[in-house]
């Protein structure tokens, strides 16, 4: 959605001033929907290693039930895209995904075997999917009645979750509890927040007078088309990271278990911090700007720390990471902010299906690489993908 073109719509200042702690309470809402996903992405990374030796699961088998389970949930998302956007409102998806994704962990967490982690997997996907579209254009919304960037905060509430997940995870691991009881405690205390925040979510989405819901086929304009593309890249660095970071550093580098958890935490600190900032530092000097520096200083931590055989050196690298990538996050919308020809939530339907399909790419490539040249070489995909992303941030950043 072009936030010029629906300036009109907006309520005049004295109508605003008695709206303001409704904004408020939405802004609250759709950040907490935010760290309820990422939670569950943190903690479950975290956890990784101990999952792993639990069911002696290999590198290429690793990759494998990721791959599937993606692949699922990628048509699941097709779905959801195709046919209940624009027809079923966001903050009922969006409710809908939330709930199921915490109610999914514990079970998952608890898998004994290679088939039931998969089809767990699928399941927790599912839920991610249902709730991704809707959860991005909420954000859109809320974005639109402040009249200023908020994506910034947005993905530091995310980072946030993933903080508390992976710090929790790493606690968890230290004191000897269990993935299956650290996840059943966490989704008692979000399911219990999600039940308070929910209802101050946005009931109805903006749309420019002049659009109307399109059909999947025509979503994809020429810039959708590139930034689905860089979403999909900047998917398959986060997923990457999410499956391996801790694995590699616990494992090939011999860290252990907990220092692979704490490097994990360390680098979603550094990734809050970066994306507290973000949102003051495209005011200042544009959107695009700020994404080609995020991706390169993307490119040049993770290139260090592979080069350089030290475990310091890696964990500083995917600090540095993490720093260059939080800043790629609220770029991508506010290249998307600038298109005026889809509506919201159709757009970031486009953009979840790259996101997706990153998602789809990375456990198999990662870990098909790995188990041919190891895993530290197939980290090095993650330095490509930054570098691919710099080269199309000029053509996603174009104003349709």
């Amino acid at each position: 959605m072009c936030l010029n073109r629906v300036r009109d719509v907006i309520p005049d200042e004295p109508s605003r001033q008695r709206a303001m702690p409704a904004d408020r309470r939405a802004r609250i809402a759709v950040a907490f929907l935010s760290i309820v996903m990422s939670t569950s992405n943190g903690a479950w990374a975290s956890r990784i290693p101990d999952i792993r030796v639990r069911l002696s699961v290999s590198d290429a088998g690793w990759g494998l039930a990721n791959t599937i389970g993606a692949g699922v949930n990628l048509a699941a998302l097709a779905f959801v895209a195709g046919v209940l956007i624009g027809r079923v409102p966001a903050r009922r998806l969006a409710m809908i995904g939330a709930a199921g994704n915490l109610l999914a962990m514990p079970v998952l967490a608890q898998t004994s075997t290679f088939g039931a982690l998969t089809v767990g997997l699928i399941a927790w996907g599912a839920a991610s999917c249902l709730m991704g579209i809707p959860m991005g254009a909420l954000q859109i919304e809320v974005q639109r009645r402040y009249r200023r960037s908020l994506q910034g905060g947005f993905l530091a509430c995310f980072g946030i979750g993933t903080f508390a997940g992976s710090g929790y995870g790493t606690l968890s691991a230290a004191l000897g509890i269990s993935v299956g009881q650290q996840f059943i405690g966490s989704s008692v205390v979000l399911l219990g927040a999600l039940a308070v925040t929910a209802r101050w979510l946005p009931h109805e989405l903006t749309r420019p007078a002049d659009t109307k819901r399109q059909p999947l086929r025509h979503r994809f304009t020429p810039q959708l088309q590139v930034l689905a593309i860089v979403a999909g890249l900047s998917q398959f660095i986060t997923i990457t990271l999410e499956l391996w970071a801790a694995y590699y550093v616990a494992t090939n580098l011999g860290g252990g278990a907990t220092t692979g958890a704490a490097t994990y935490t360390a680098m979603s600190v550094a990734g809050i911090a970066a994306a507290l900032a973000a949102d003051r530092i495209i005011v200042r000097f544009g959107d695009l700007t700020v994404f080609r520096i995020g991706t390169i200083v993307a490119a040049v931590g993770i290139g260090l720390g592979l080069i350089i055989d030290d475990i310091y050196a890696v964990a500083a690298g995917f600090v540095i990471l993490g720093v260059g990538m939080a800043c790629v996050g609220p770029t991508i919308y506010s290249f998307l902010s600038k298109q005026s020809t889809v509506p919201a939530a159709e757009a970031v339907s486009v953009i979840e299906l790259g996101d997706n399909t990153g998602a789809l790419i990375a456990p198999t490539l990662i870990g098909g690489l790995a188990s041919i040249a190891g895993l530290r070489t197939s980290l090095t995909t993650i330095t490509a993908a930054a570098v691919a992303m710099t080269l199309l941030g000029q053509r996603g950043s174009r104003s349709e």
